[in-house]
């Protein structure tokens, strides 16, 4: 490839990686105001040359070698090109789409590789050279081609690695729900609108047209987080019910919508939560429902009639999650549906990962394949012996997702330290989740054991985050084991009534042995099999004591080595 590139000293650039809007360019075009459009803007063609234009697109250093374009074209236009130059209509040619036209009401995903290396700052062209009917919502260059090493994957997916704890919010409308008028319900809380086949309008008056949280405080939600020692936070969106919680602009979702519809006039809650998250050094993930049970589109409690322009809707809704509130995840659910296909959990992979190449998306992107998405999402349950993949257990603080006024199971300290030991030992993450109530509120109850669990965090957490799985193929009476550089961590949930503890030996030459947060040294022993440790003779921590066993290299079983 030719290396294309221009000086400038113009601060005043777009970053090619960033989303261009069409409607925000300038040319010779034609404008459109397109009700069948995503977000009721786009930018036509129906006469050869037309172009549009974008001043001062920076390339940086030439990683950008794809070019994605959404858009609407007719059948006239299937296999016509739309150029991309440099500097001027006539300029460099460094791109040429060849479209696929079809349905002009139907905005789709288009893509190219560029021809040529390009860094530097340029203004780009997208010109059309023939008399065919185009409309561009928008467009972007990425780094993302499609496909990714095993290498690439692990750098990208490293810091989730590290990460093995997280907390997952999920808040909608289901929270102001008036359980109190029909008792506790079977199944989850947020499912009751379809479990007890209540009517749209009668669930928009039930639960959402008075849904007006005033007491939502997105830093305590963080700081709870931070309490709780969980590395990341995942929030709905938009769950089921299909009411989404943020300032969605997209045509099918917007007046469906927190900040547009009933009585709530507040600030935009996940905005206010992401920048939390942000501002504390926190990676920001969201929860979305494919699935939907109040777009226009959907009939039958997740069937839909329209799925072209509802996945178009989709699409553009997911686009407004990675640009606006810069998330870092994307959590998918609700992809059981039939009209739902592999193929289309690839299709949307692509489509993300182009518009974000570092986004970590979930299996259920897809149908929950261990090739769908980035990693697994096991659902209140630790696997017995983990997955070989990259793989994340969500549970529940109690009995249900959503808040319900009648669940007061909430999961001990005790449970959650020895779930989040119990899931690094098998190489997974926990995503454990809380509900707020219709004001915003963490039930107290589920805050404090939330936090007492991160009291232990806070003093043994090297021992869960950065670790990798047991280095031993059977579980250990005692209890688990992480490892990390030349540690291996034994965590001690069943003291042992004579004061030792037995283990397969390692393959490692030993350093020592210590209780963890302290220098002194404990006793052991080394067979040709087994490695004994006399513990402390008083317990230093009643939920978990950590027992470091220094060695040299990576932790590994003698008998059965693993990584």
């Amino acid at each position: 490839m030719t290396d294309i590139h221009k000086q400038t000293n113009i601060a005043d650039t777009i970053d090619a990686n960033k989303v261009l809007h069409a409607q925000r360019a300038s040319g010779s075009y034609q404008a459109v105001e397109d009700t069948l459009a995503p977000e009721v803007a786009s930018v036509g063609f129906r006469h050869p040359g037309g172009y549009l234009f974008y001043r001062n697109v920076d390339f940086g250093d030439g990683k950008n070698t794809t070019f994605m374009a959404v858009l609407s074209a007719d059948q006239e236009a299937t296999g016509k090109n739309l150029e991309i130059r440099l500097d001027s209509p006539s300029g460099i040619l460094i791109g040429s789409l060849s479209l696929s036209g079809g349905d002009e009401t139907i905005f789709t995903e288009q893509y190219t590789s560029l021809m040529q290396t390009v860094t530097g700052v340029h203004d780009v062209y997208l010109v059309s050279p023939n008399a065919v009917s185009i409309r561009i919502d928008w467009c972007i260059f990425s780094s993302y081609t499609g496909k990714e090493s095993p290498e690439e994957k692990a750098e990208r997916m490293r810091w989730w690695n590290h990460a093995r704890f997280g907390m997952f919010v999920h808040w909608g409308a289901y929270a102001n729900f008036p359980f109190d008028q029909t008792g506790p319900v079977s199944g989850y809380t947020e499912w009751v609108q379809s479990d007890s086949k209540i009517s749209k309008e009668d669930y928009e008056r039930m639960a959402v047209s008075t849904f007006q949280p005033q007491q939502w405080d997105a830093n305590a939600i963080v700081n709870l987080a931070k309490k709780a020692g969980q590395k990341y936070i995942v929030f709905t969106s938009k769950h089921h019910e299909g009411f989404s919680m943020f300032d969605t602009h997209v045509t099918g979702f917007r007046e469906y919508s927190l900040m547009h519809y009933g009585v709530y006039h507040g600030p935009d809650p996940l905005l206010e939560l992401a920048e939390a998250s942000r501002a504390a050094h926190i990676p920001f993930g969201c929860y979305y429902s494919t699935m939907d049970w109040h777009h226009k589109a959907s009939v039958n409690w997740g069937s839909i009639r329209d799925k072209a322009h509802y996945v178009a809707d989709m699409k553009a809704q997911l686009r407004e999650l990675i640009e606006n509130y810069n998330v870092d995840i994307l959590w998918f659910d609700g992809e059981w549906v039939d009209w739902w296909t592999a193929s289309d959990g690839q299709e949307l992979y692509r489509y993300l990962r182009t518009i974000k190449p570092s986004l970590i998306i979930n299996n259920r992107v897809g149908k929950r394949a261990p090739t769908d998405g980035d990693f697994g999402t096991p659902e209140q349950e630790i696997p017995a012996n983990g997955l070989d993949y990259d793989w994340e257990s969500c549970i529940t603080m109690n009995n249900n997702w959503g808040y319900s006024p009648y669940d007061h199971n909430w999961k001990s300290p005790v449970w959650i330290v020895q779930s989040v030991v119990d899931t690094a030992s098998k190489g997974g993450n926990i995503l454990l989740n809380i509900g707020p109530d219709a004001q915003g509120v963490v039930p107290k109850p589920c805050a404090d054991s939330m936090r007492t669990a991160g009291e232990w965090l806070a003093a043994y957490g090297d021992s869960i985050y950065g670790t990798t799985a047991s280095p031993f193929a059977e579980a250990l009476p005692f209890g688990a084991a992480t490892k990390k550089g030349g540690v291996l961590y034994l965590h001690i949930t069943n003291w042992p009534q004579n004061g030792q503890i037995s283990l397969p030996a390692l393959k490692n030459r030993i350093i020592g042995v210590h209780a963890m947060g302290t220098s002194m040294p404990l006793t052991y022993t080394v067979t040709d099999d087994t490695m004994s440790i006399s513990l402390p003779t008083v317990i230093p921590h009643m939920m978990d004591t950590v027992i470091e066993v220094l060695v040299q290299g990576i932790p590994q079983a003698a008998a059965h080595p693993q990584n």
